[in-house]
């Protein structure tokens, strides 16, 4: 909790934005954001 609350303050990255992708991206697995990213057309480095 407290290392998140570091990050975001680090990054300028507000409590609302931080939220809003945890709901969107917090259960995704690294295969899962590879497969995303495939089907974006972009390639995970």
């Amino acid at each position: 909790m407290y290392a998140c609350l570091f990050r975001r303050e680090k990054y300028g990255i507000s409590n609302a934005n931080f939220y809003k992708h945890k709901a969107q991206f917090g259960g995704m697995t690294v295969w899962d954001a590879q497969r995303l990213l495939t089907l974006e057309g972009k390639t995970p480095s």
